[in-house]
């Protein structure tokens, strides 16, 4: 043996305990202790640049946007998922222009579109005609909830999505099947009673601004479909009293045009073989709002909400793809959240991969932040991860605030929600936050949400703790799931029968 040789063998020795000793010394060595502030700060102030116009499905900037982590992820050593191709799981979808006008009238209640109404698709109709209550307008093994009912020539007036709970995307896709259910049957309308978790304010912001909407669009029917927004009951009390309700309605048609937008995804393998076919899932939403408005900057360039989330989805890829945990790693840059959780729940309905083989997703969304020692988790007790959050904190020298608005179900409000209706595991990470005060208020959806301002050293901070918590979930040996009285153990349940 030449000397050159033992050479080599000696340093590909010593090369193979280092990496025993990285793996075996753990919490102070892994990559995410030395993120650069300067790339996190890289990342967020292209996303949200003004060249990217808000990065609103269907426009150059989200498309740019797309692109940007994509490359990205190439860079970083991040693969392609089996079954996509380039990174992206394009999304066939619909930019819809509001109609200007349109009401509802029954007795001295009105709703108005762009106040609280809401059309979503269909062609206009204008009269006064009957309305039928159908429950929640739903037909499943044991349901028929349009049984013994005339809607021809009348109004469906529906409760928006089902008794259990349900992610915003699809009670979406539930509201089409409804619309051509109650079309079949000859009604000239449906009208969805507005029950999503969800301020009201903020989706009529998303949905009625001079940007269009985006919805994917899988059917097509000429049955006028809107949301109604009735905190007060009116319809439902004048169903209760009277079962001959006429309602005077005039309405215009909505016009859509079809694009594509994709999600973007990538997948790090993990490196313990009999682990490596679980997958955990980290997710964060790369698109916003676009432009609108009417003073100088109309440009809501969401640096807050959500190029810093998709700053940690990068500094994820980088980490972890240097050094991989035990399961692989799914990288998911969702579109349309802003619009309804649209990206993440074309995920769960058309994943390339059983979601069974999925273990948890932790998602990075935000609003903002007015606590820089801290960042919040939203899902603290409820899949039993706990004490990996709490090490997480201690790591990264941070404090933990713990679901700050329950009030708000702020759980319920992100990518996150289209994963535990689906039944996987997951929890939803943001920057320190303790209430909705002005701190948070005169950014969030506002032109302001600009990269200036932000304090850098605190997003690295962030980004290392989401990366460490999501490699602590892949090392670990057992498999998350939800507590027994969660709202989506029952789900989790079934997702995991097999």
């Amino acid at each position: 043996m030449t000397n050159m040789m033992r050479s080599s063998l000696l340093m590909g020795g010593l090369l193979g305990l280092g990496m025993v000793s990285l793996f075996a010394q753990g919490l102070q060595e892994w990559p995410e202790r030395h993120l650069s502030t300067a790339e996190v700060e890289q990342h967020i102030r292209f996303l949200s640049a003004d060249e990217l116009g808000g990065r609103q499905p269907g426009h150059p900037g989200h498309a740019i946007a797309a692109r940007y982590i994509a490359t990205s992820f190439q860079a970083m050593g991040v693969q392609p998922l089996p079954g996509l191709q380039d990174y992206y799981q394009p999304i066939p979808m619909g930019r819809m222009v509001p109609p200007r006008a349109g009401h509802i009238r029954w007795g001295k209640q009105e709703w108005a579109q762009g106040g609280d109404l809401l059309s979503m698709s269909g062609e206009g109709i204008e009269g006064e005609f009957p309305a039928v209550f159908v429950g929640y307008g739903w037909i499943g093994d044991s349901t028929d909830d349009y049984a013994g009912l005339d809607l021809m020539g009348k109004v469906a007036i529906a409760l928006q999505g089902l008794p259990e709970p349900m992610s915003p995307g699809k009670i979406i896709a539930a509201g089409r099947k409804k619309a051509a259910w109650a079309a079949e049957r000859g009604a000239l309308a449906l009208i969805e009673l507005y029950t999503l978790p969800y301020p009201w304010k903020r989706l009529m912001l998303n949905f009625t601004s001079p940007a269009p909407r985006v919805l994917p669009e899988t059917e097509d029917t000429r049955l006028f479909h809107a949301w109604l927004n009735d905190p007060e009951e009116y319809l439902l009390r004048a169903f209760k009293e009277d079962t001959s309700v006429t309602l005077a309605v005039a309405t215009e048609t909505v016009r859509q045009n079809r694009f594509t937008a994709p999600n973007v995804v990538g997948v790090i393998p993990g490196r313990d073989s009999s682990l490596r076919e679980e997958y955990v899932l980290l997710s964060a939403h790369y698109d916003h709002v676009g432009t609108g408005g009417d003073g100088p900057d109309t440009i809501y360039n969401g640096a807050r909400d959500n190029a810093i989330g998709i700053a940690g989805l990068l500094a994820a890829a980088r980490s972890l793809s240097e050094a991989p945990p035990r399961r692989s790693i799914i990288l998911l840059a969702c579109t349309a959240e802003e619009m309804g959780m649209l990206g993440s729940q074309w995920f769960v309905d058309h994943s390339p991969l059983p979601l069974s083989q999925l273990v948890y997703n932790l998602n990075y969304d935000g609003a903002g932040y007015n606590d820089r020692t801290a960042f919040t988790v939203l899902g603290y007790e409820r899949t039993g991860i706990r004490p990996l959050i709490d090490r997480t904190a201690q790591w990264a020298h941070l404090n933990i605030i713990a679901d700050p608005m329950p009030e708000q179900n702020l759980f319920d409000r992100s990518d996150n929600v289209s994963f535990a209706a689906a039944g996987l595991p997951c929890l939803s990470f943001s920057p320190g936050i303790t209430e909705m005060d002005e701190t948070i208020l005169a950014h969030y959806h506002q032109p302001s949400d600009e990269a200036d301002g932000l304090h850098f050293d605190y997003l690295r901070q962030l980004s290392s703790a989401f990366v460490h918590l999501a490699r602590l979930i892949a090392d670990q040996a057992a498999r998350p799931f939800w507590q027994p009285d969660d709202p989506y153990y029952e789900a989790g349940r079934a997702l995991y029968a097999d």
